[in-house]
């Protein structure tokens, strides 16, 4: 919005100021700072375009050229020609011929996530940032405000499918904590610019310490966003979420239909909500196709698995929570009703407290010989930690050896027992008559014992030189779901 405000007051053109405002913060600021000081020394205007435009070039390639600052630097460099040749001035036009012309020399540009975000971020505020702040100051919201909340607003509006269907969730605070950071930002980048030349010159660095105290503050306050429940929606990912974007420019300022535009922009939203969350809604229950099965999550030095029958069940070692994540993502798993831990150390307990954050989890449950103070301390405020005593949950037994946790029993439908032991657990020291019981068993490696069972590892087969009867691996089959019932395995798309 600041920026805004300086680019119009230096050129009085219209359009010029809302093109730079739009084409990014940093590239906008500079050439602002640019035409101010080359105005000032009387050149003419054809001669200060070209001078910018120079420099802009040397500056995307001096900042290595990537998708985002070559749109900002297209977009700005538009917008100065339109002040020589005395065109008329349109940052979507100005948009639509950056994003042609960087396809055109790389094309492959297109499937990468940080051009898209790059670029629909600034359409998004091209199509609905005017529209949202006028109809906040249309309601008495103070210029400042409704500026603010606008260009927020829209940047959101726009990124909002693209984040969707490349991550699988939808930011729940990102809007408000951006209403603080992104002046906090743009006060920071101009005193930066501003104070740079100063201190190279007198070899100051007091300055760029007091301007560094800004993006610190920045990264403290998205730090604190991982914290906050629910700070993630996930969402089911899937190619219609691109469908959006044609609803959205219906809905934006360029689509003329003066008298139901009100209608236009409502169906257009209610349509988008619905391509959005309705098929997150269809999916808040496991497919069909992996009920009574075991899917073993690929994490490092960590066993853990995902245990579907009725209901979903997490067991294992929960270090590696972002393997996890991605596993329940892949498979449009939403809820875990039980997460059953090992151990619950320290650092176990502060990445579960991060995991329930994201994904809606009713119970983590811990057995006694394998908790921790620290563990539990790290778990901070949540409330629904249970001991496996107290859970009373029908279908887990606990196995240990004089005391020491080995791991636990998964009793699946029609009495399938499944033994699940830790990364430093060893089947091979629990008693046989326990063996006995358990058909299959998940385990970090085959331990050359016990050859007529069947297997779920994370390391190779014959990784100890004997290959058991029956063994499906991370290592050599990638990641796939155990069917329990029918002993069978779908390889994950």
């Amino acid at each position: 919005s600041k920026l805004d405000t300086l680019t119009s007051r230096t050129y009085s053109m219209s359009g010029i100021g809302h093109i730079l405002a739009v084409s990014g913060l940093h590239v906008g600021l500079i050439t602002a700072i640019l035409a101010v000081l080359l105005r000032l020394l009387h050149l003419p205007r054809w001669l200060r375009v070209a001078v910018i435009g120079c420099i802009l070039v040397i500056y995307a390639v001096f900042v290595g050229c990537s998708a985002s600052v070559l749109r900002s630097v297209i977009m700005c460099m538009i917008g100065m020609l339109t002040m020589v040749n005395g065109q008329r001035k349109d940052a979507l036009s100005a948009l639509s011929i950056a994003y042609v012309t960087i396809l055109l020399f790389e094309p492959f540009l297109l499937f990468e996530v940080g051009f898209l975000l790059s670029f629909t971020a600034v359409l998004g505020l091209i199509l609905f940032g005017d529209p949202i702040f006028n109809a906040l100051r249309r309601i008495r919201f103070p210029r400042w405000i409704a500026s603010s909340l606008a260009t927020v607003t829209a940047v959101h509006i726009g990124i909002l499918p693209i984040g969707a269907y490349f991550f699988g969730t939808v930011q729940t605070y990102s809007m408000l904590f951006n209403l603080f950071l992104i002046p906090l930002l743009s006060v920071t980048f101009l005193f930066f610019v501003l104070c740079t030349p100063v201190s190279v010159l007198f070899e100051i660095d007091v300055l760029l310490r007091i301007g560094a105290s800004g993006f610190a503050l920045t990264d403290m306050v998205i730090g604190l966003t991982e914290y906050l429940p629910l700070a993630q929606l996930y969402v089911c990912s899937h190619v219609g979420l691109m469908f959006i974007y044609p609803l959205y420019f219906a809905a934006g300022k360029f689509f003329m239909v003066p008298r139901h535009k009100c209608w236009v922009i409502v169906s257009a939203f209610a349509v988008s909500f619905v391509i959005v969350f309705a098929p997150t809604m269809a999916t808040l229950q496991p497919s069909s196709a992996i009920r009574y099965s075991m899917i073993p999550v690929n994490g490092y030095g960590d066993v853990t698995t995902v245990f579907i029958d009725d209901e979903v069940t997490v067991i294992g070692d929960a270090k590696d929570m972002p393997a996890l994540r991605e596993t329940l993502r892949r498979h449009s798993v939403r809820k875990v009703n039980t997460l059953l831990v090992h151990r619950l150390t320290q650092s176990i307990g502060a990445g579960l407290r991060d995991f329930v954050s994201t994904m809606s989890v009713d119970r983590i449950v811990c057995a006694e010989s394998g908790l921790t103070v620290e563990g539990l301390a790290a778990l901070g405020s949540y409330r629904r930690f249970f001991l496996l005593q107290e859970a009373k949950i029908p279908k887990i037994s606990e196995v240990s050896v004089k005391n020491t946790h080995m791991g636990y029993i998964y009793h699946f439908a029609k009495q399938v027992n499944v033994l699940a032991v830790g990364y430093t657990a060893r089947y091979t020291s629990l008693p046989v008559s326990v063996l006995d019981n358990v058909p299959v068993i998940r385990s970090f490696l085959y331990a050359n014992a016990y050859a007529d069972r069947i297997y779920i590892t994370n390391m190779p087969k014959g990784y100890l030189g004997e290959i058991p009867k029956y063994q499906f691996t991370l290592a050599d089959d990638g990641d796939f779901v155990y069917k329990v019932l029918d002993g069978t395995i779908l390889q994950s798309a």
